[in-house]
Parts: structure tokens; C-alpha cells; sequence
């Protein structure tokens, strides 16, 4: 009869049948058995509970049975259950004696053990699909790593290390024993603030993650960095503080590409004092013979708060050749991308440049949301035109041929000059500033400052094109067109009429789409000027901004640099407030569908209450 049980709530099918799910999450056992024999039944369920099957898995001894998936322990057939035969190896062919002594097996000898590889993979197991029982300690950041598999998950391998005085600890997080193939696997740890770690996702195939396959890395629940092509091997060095940067703190982020000469760059990050505050020494551990790395094609990503005010970031080059590609930097402040520099570019620094930048509370007076004015779109009556040209009310193409009017300019300055970012694909170049949104077949709308090279763009047809470089280039003319769906084609490609300060928002460990969350954000401007009326006469800021946004846009912008505990409620009442808004939405743009289900919904509902009363 049964001794033990294990139940598994929301567990991965990849290990255990769907028979073996349940609505609870338990360790069940027999009252009425010893004290020895409960203590090591209670490690024997535990071990299934973290992950371990038996060490007879499969009770067979054939190439085509794949055991418990761990590599020190003999592969064995159950043959002499609830005894202790000592060197019994009931697998002839097979290397080494039955694993007996093992709490995962049925024996009755004393003494069990589990192996390193079975220890290792209940770690793994555990991160991988069980819920942290516990919060990071105060001295140390939530790292999760989310990773989208393609259909040859088996090619792939993911490790990280941590750096410091001794040798760095490599862990392996996800291995190639189990079939991962189109699924999204989450794996969570802590690991100590201002501690430079190493993650390196491998594929064995040399080929990386295919479309729509990405690897995402976060830090107390803020995206640093994602990663959707690579070719053999991807190397993401993090240095973080992992801290909500408190009043009058800013962070600054900096992710370095190196290219083929990694030791020939230099950075310093200076503060108002001409203090050096931070620079390469971060990483100059990892340059000793006792754990030297390859930083080759690696990625620097730096991360950390530093009080408000102004900044300078020096990059150089002791060779004088500037980055080479695929090398590149960003910096951002308070995620925003205030300079790039990419390889690739021919006006690219040789020996050295120098940023100045302010941090402090996001600057309202930064760039909003525009495209650049020779950017092009297709109008349904005069043809493809730059949006410089273009009229409110003009009818204009939103993808796979439908057109809609615009209702509104949220920036309009023809004669001012920006910096945008250029994207270019195999088909076309589209500009715009380095927050505004663009689809992609994998993210939908995202903003264009965490868009990387080989990231697939939707196309006006519905077709796909490939991002092949990026770049910062000047232009003249800021437009932000506004259209009742929030869509718009320019150049070719489908992109956003919206801008998101933030790479994702999330509340309560959920991702919520900054496309939907600035669509009805802007309801009640597109209700005044598309619905019930229009605004011929939209008045503007001295940046250029419509009145119907600037107090809006300076609202949300102090609530995304409040604690999140306090952004957190605000934005839940903000969401509470859009699905109303969406809804009210709805019923405008649906008269027909809510005039004939409306009735139908009432009727149903006295149904149900007269069948109540008997």
C-alpha cells in the first residue's frame, strides 16, 4: 500500500505527468511506519518534491530509457525492493553497482546519501519552478532570468558565476536534460548587491535562440537588459546595487558591448566635483590569470543609483580606433537613453568622447513622443508625404490598408532640431526619438531604445523586416500624430503613436503593455477631439506639447519616481480607471453590439432569478 505521496501545484509538465498536478501542494505519509523509516521516507518525498525521480526510473536497463536524468547515479531495475543487497548491479551493461545507499531508490540500507548531481539538480529544479518560499535578504537583489526557448532547446545551456575575492562559484540554472522547446522558463535567485555575476547562455549548435526565442534579464523586478540573438555563446556580466534609487538619487545604466579589443576601452562616470565615481576597476578582478574571462563579444551591463546632478561619461580608445563592431555602449538615466554609440557608425569616436548629462527627477522637458519631419506616411488622398505636409483629419494608413484620420499632433515643432534614433532595416530607414514605441513580432510595442540588431519589425503589408543597424543621427521637425487606434505607418513600418518611459511596467508580478496603458491614458483627449467633436485650434506648449498632455505626461512621470509600494497603488488605481475608460470605449465604437446585447444580458439575468425563486 502507499507510504508516501507528493503533490505538485502548478508543477512543469515537462517532468511530471499532468496526472500528477494538483490544486494543493503537499508531502503526504503513512502515520503508522517507524521513525527511521519516516525520516528517510520524509527525504525520499522531499527529493521528489524538489525535482528527483527514483534511480530505477523507467525499470529497464535499455539505451531508449532515459533514468532520473542525473548522471552519477547508475542506471538500475527495482529487483530486490525494501532490502539492502550491497553491490547488486542489476544493469550488467551498465557502469558501476545499483545505487542502493541512495534516498531516492527502495532499498532498506542505512546511511543514504544523495549524489552531487542529484544535489545540483533539485537547486535547479527548484529555482526553475518553484515559488521563492523567501525574500531576498537585505543585502541582497531578486534576479530573475526569463527565457522564451526555441524548438531546439536541447542545443542550449545556461550558467552564471558570481565574482569576487575567490574563486568565482559557477552554477549551471537550466541544462540541456530536459526538452524546453517553445516554452517560457522563469529562473529566480538572489545574489549579493555590488557583485559583479556572469551569465552565459550557450547553444551548441552555434545558431543562438531563433525567432521568436529571447533571453531577459531583471533585477528586483526591473528589466536590465534582453537579449534576442546570439550567435554560439552569450556573456552578460551584471553589476548592479539593486536598489530603488530614493529621493534625489538617479540611476544610471550603462550596457558595453566589447568588441574585438576589449582591453583597449576605458570609462570614467565623473560626477559635478570632477570626482570619479565609477569606472572599468569594477571589472578589473576578472583580468587576473586566476579567473580570467573572455570579454570578447561579452556584455558589460552597470547599474547603479548616484545622487541628482550633473554628470560626465568619458569613453576611450589607447589604440585610437574607437569600437569596432559589433561592440556599442548606451547610457541611460532613469532608463532613458541619453547616448549611443554604435560600431557600425563612420562618425564614431577615435581616441575619446566625452557626455554631459544631468540626472535627477525625470526632466519633463526631454523629447517626448515624434517622429522626425521628413519621416514618411501614406495618405488615403494625396499619397505618401512627409509628416511635416501632413493635415489633422488627414486620412492615413495604419497597416494592411486601413486608414484612419488624425485627430491630433501631441508634439508639434516643425522648426525644432532633435536627436533621433535611425533604424534601419533590409527595406527601409525609419527615425524616431528614442522612447516612442515600434511592434515587433516579438514584444508588440516597444520602445525603440531597448530595439537591437536582428529584432523583426512589423511591415505596413503585414509582412516582417529585420533591424540591421542603429544609430543617433539630427533631423529637423519633432511630430507625434495621434489616430483613434494608436497605430501609424511611417516608413513603412507599423510603430506606435505613443512613447513609454519604461521598457515594461508591472504590478503585482504582472506585466501590463505600455501600449495599453498609454492608449487609455489618452482616452479622454481622443473623446474630445475624434469622438464628440474635433479641436481645430489644439493649443500647445513652449516644448511644443498639446495642452490635452503636458499635465498628464508631467503626472505620470512623478508617479513612474515614486517607491514602487506608493507607484504600485497608484497605478493599480490608474488601471481600475482605464478599464472604465475602455469600456466606455467600446460602447461608442460598438452602438449595434451593445443596443442588441444589452437587452439579451438583462433578459438572461431575469431568467436566472425566476429560476432562483423555485
Amino acid at each position: 500500500s502507499t507510504i508516501g505521496a507528493v503533490a505538485f501545484k502548478d508543477y512543469n509538465e515537462l517532468l511530471w505527468p499532468e496526472d500528477t498536478f494538483s490544486s494543493e501542494d503537499y508531502i503526504w505519509m503513512c502515520s503508522e511506519i517507524t521513525n527511521r523509516v519516516s525520516e528517510d521516507l520524509l527525504t525520499h518525498e522531499l527529493g521528489h518534491w524538489l525535482g528527483l525521480a527514483h534511480t530505477f526510473e523507467g525499470n529497464s536497463c535499455g539505451p531508449d530509457n532515459d533514468g532520473d536524468f542525473v548522471d552519477d547515479t547508475p542506471q538500475m531495475i527495482n529487483i530486490n525492493p525494501y532490502e539492502c543487497v550491497k553491490g547488486q548491479n542489476s544493469c550488467k551493461d551498465e557502469p558501476g553497482d545499483d545505487p542502493i545507499d541512495n534516498y531516492m531508490s527502495y532499498s532498506s540500507c542505512k546511511n543514504k546519501r544523495f549524489t552531487e548531481g542529484q544535489i545540483e539538480k533539485m537547486y535547479m529544479e527548484f529555482i526553475r519552478f518553484r515559488e521563492r518560499m523567501e525574500p531576498c535578504e537585505s543585502d541582497e537583489a531578486t534576479i530573475d532570468i526569463k527565457i522564451l526557448f526555441d524548438s531546439f532547446s536541447h542545443q542550449n545551456m545556461l550558467t552564471y558565476s558570481t565574482w569576487g575575492t575567490e574563486y568565482p562559484h559557477k552554477v549551471a540554472l537550466l541544462s540541456s536534460d530536459l526538452d524546453y522547446s517553445n516554452k517560457v522558463v522563469t529562473s529566480t535567485h538572489c545574489l549579493p548587491r555590488n557583485t559583479m555575476f556572469e551569465y552565459v547562455f550557450s547553444d551548441s549548435s552555434g545558431n543562438g535562440l531563433e525567432s521568436p526565442g529571447y533571453v531577459s534579464y531583471s533585477i528586483n523586478g526591473r528589466e536590465v537588459y534582453r537579449e534576442t540573438y546570439f550567435g554560439a555563446k552569450s556573456s552578460v556580466l551584471v553589476y548592479s546595487d539593486g536598489d530603488e534609487c530614493q529621493a534625489e538619487k538617479s540611476r544610471i545604466t550603462l550596457e558595453l558591448q566589447f568588441d574585438k579589443r576589449p582591453h583597449d576601452k576605458e570609462w570614467k562616470l565623473i560626477n559635478s566635483t570632477g570626482t570619479v565615481v565609477a569606472d572599468q576597476s569594477v571589472t578589473t578582478a576578472l583580468d587576473t590569470p586566476f579567473y580570467y574571462i573572455n570579454w570578447v563579444s561579452s556584455r558589460l551591463i552597470f547599474d547603479r543609483c548616484f545622487p541628482s546632478g550633473d554628470y560626465k561619461f568619458q569613453m576611450s580608445d589607447i589604440s585610437d580606433k574607437g569600437i569596432d563592431e559589433p561592440g556599442y555602449y548606451k547610457l541611460y538615466v532613469d532608463n532613458y537613453l541619453v547616448h549611443i554609440t554604435i560600431g557600425s557608425d563612420p562618425n564614431k569616436f577615435k581616441s575619446s568622447e566625452t557626455i554631459e548629462f544631468k540626472a535627477g527627477t525625470r526632466d519633463p522637458s526631454l523629447p517626448f513622443f515624434c517622429f522626425s519631419g521628413s519621416s514618411k506616411v501614406h495618405t488615403k488622398n494625396r499619397g505618401i508625404l512627409p509628416i511635416s505636409e501632413v493635415t489633422k483629419y488627414e486620412m492615413v494608413n495604419i497597416g494592411n490598408g486601413v486608414y484612419e484620420p488624425i485627430f491630433s499632433f501631441g508634439h508639434y515643432s516643425p522648426d525644432v532640431s532633435t536627436e533621433f534614433l535611425q533604424i534601419t532595416t533590409e527595406s527601409t530607414s525609419l527615425k524616431l526619438t528614442k522612447n516612442h514605441m515600434v511592434f515587433t513580432k516579438l514584444a508588440n510595442a516597444i520602445p525603440a531604445t531597448i530595439l537591437n540588431i536582428g529584432d523583426v519589425l512589423l511591415s505596413a503589408d503585414g509582412g516582417t523586416m529585420t533591424v540591421e543597424s542603429i544609430k543617433l543621427v539630427s533631423a529637423k521637425g519633432v511630430f507625434a500624430p495621434f489616430t483613434p487606434s494608436g497605430k501609424i505607418v511611417v516608413d513603412g513600418v507599423i510603430a506606435s503613436t505613443y512613447i513609454s518611459y519604461d521598457s515594461k511596467l508591472s504590478m503585482f508580478g504582472l506585466e501590463i503593455s505600455t501600449q495599453w496603458i498609454a492608449h487609455s491614458f489618452e482616452f479622454p483627449h481622443r473623446l474630445a477631439c475624434h469622438y464628440f467633436g474635433k479641436c481645430p485650434n489644439e493649443q500647445y506648449d513652449d516644448n511644443g506639447v498639446s495642452l490635452w498632455l503636458s499635465h498628464p505626461l508631467r503626472f505620470w512621470l512623478w508617479l513612474l519616481g515614486l517607491h514602487w509600494g506608493l507607484q504600485s497603488l497608484l497605478v493599480a488605481s490608474c488601471i481600475l480607471i482605464f478599464t472604465v475608460f475602455n469600456g466606455i470605449e467600446f460602447m461608442i465604437q460598438s452602438p449595434l453590439i451593445v443596443s442588441v446585447g444589452t437587452p439579451v444580458l438583462f433578459h438572461l439575468v431575469r431568467l436566472g432569478e425566476q429560476k432562483s425563486l423555485f
